[in-house]
């Protein structure tokens, strides 16, 4: 039963992939001024929802029921996964509601409001975690604030002038990259929680003064695991995102790497966090100063396209 339970993952990870993917093509769609432009995204679209997400959601449901029914399993977090999955069904099944207005020129939805649309998937994604890892959880004293920040902060990016992507972008390719840079700044997101959790709780345990926000917050040690594991996993996702990032630019420039404040700052987000996983592996680098390469490495990666997106779309727009 260990291969069918891996079957379940593997397709689970193919459908939230285009769960994530399908809404930023609607982003973009939506923003698209000229009639090949939107020609092109209705075929993305399309064989996104049909060649990768619908076969992902079926086969991720099916070998699911399979490990259900051969391992009887039971308990209230059955039935809350029972409750998230029937909640992505029918984000699913909206999606290819939203594909079918756009195919028939019917969409009346702005760019803003896809962009708050793509936020389902995380808040789904979010609490099968904390159900599987109760020290996930408890990190939303910390990361509930950080995320109502970033929501004021996308309302307000949101009136900035749209630009579509480029019309000659490889498709498949730049699929990827999307997908695959949406799970980097995910994963580094927790993994900087986690940090701010250690910093805490460390202050707290120095100073003798547990506080409100350190009583809901993981132990130093549940801390330091998740930290370690995200940062991990953040690692190899943004060599993915690095490598298809270069496949991109040598389709487009004929270059493999072009350099440019993106490219610097993702670079170092890289070296930073490899650096930490090896100074981890070598000498058990862990507490506040391990949470303080962990920020560093966040900090890059937000500057690499977030933060200066933000500064030439909304600050320097309006000035």
């Amino acid at each position: 039963m260990l291969w069918v339970k891996w079957l379940h993952i593997v397709f689970m990870v193919t459908w939230f992939a285009g769960l994530f993917y399908l809404p930023r093509l609607f982003v973009y769609h939506a923003l698209a001024a000229d009639p090949v432009s939107s020609e092109r995204f209705k075929l993305m679209e399309r064989r996104l929802f049909w060649g990768i997400m619908t076969p992902g959601g079926v086969l991720t449901v099916f070998f699911g029921l399979w490990l259900w029914l051969g391992w009887c399993f039971a308990g209230a977090w059955l039935t809350g996964k029972l409750a998230l999955t029937a909640l992505l069904v029918a984000y699913h099944v909206w999606c290819g509601k939203l594909m079918r207005d756009f195919r028939k020129e019917r969409n009346r939805k702005t760019h803003a409001w896809f962009r708050w649309f793509n936020e389902f998937p995380t808040l789904v994604l979010f609490a099968a975690g904390a159900a599987v890892c109760p020290s996930l959880a408890r990190l939303d004293a910390l990361l509930a604030p950080y995320l109502l920040l970033l929501g004021v902060i996308a309302t307000i990016w949101a009136h900035a002038p749209g630009r579509p992507m480029a019309a000659d972008a490889p498709a498949a390719w730049l699929g990827v990259h999307i997908v695959v840079s949406v799970a980097t700044y995910a994963l580094f997101t927790l993994a900087a929680v986690a940090g701010m959790a250690v910093f805490a709780q460390e202050r707290a345990l120095k100073a003798r003064r547990p506080t409100r926000l350190t009583a809901v917050l993981p132990a130093v040690a549940d801390s330091e695991r998740l930290q370690r594991v995200l940062m991990t996993a953040a690692a190899v996702v943004l060599g993915l995102g690095l490598a298809s990032g270069m496949v991109i630019e040598w389709r487009e420039t004929g270059h493999v790497m072009v350099w440019s404040h993106k490219t610097v700052f993702a670079l170092a987000a890289f070296a930073v966090i490899v650096a930490l996983i090896v100074a981890d592996r070598l000498s058990g680098l862990a507490g506040r100063r391990a949470a303080r390469l962990v920020l560093l490495a966040y900090l890059f990666l937000t500057l690499a396209y977030p933060g200066v997106k933000f500064v030439t779309d909304v600050i320097l727009a309006k000035g």
